[in-house]
């Protein structure tokens, strides 16, 4: 993997993303994280 100086908007998207799913799916089963 390649280290950037800024991260670009696709990254942040990216990371966005998964932290809403990630958040969500936390929400919707408990028990599962």
């Amino acid at each position: 993997m390649q280290k950037k100086t800024r991260p670009t908007l696709q990254d942040i998207a990216d990371q966005v993303g998964m932290t809403k799913m990630t958040v969500s799916r936390y929400l919707r089963d408990p028990s599962s994280v």
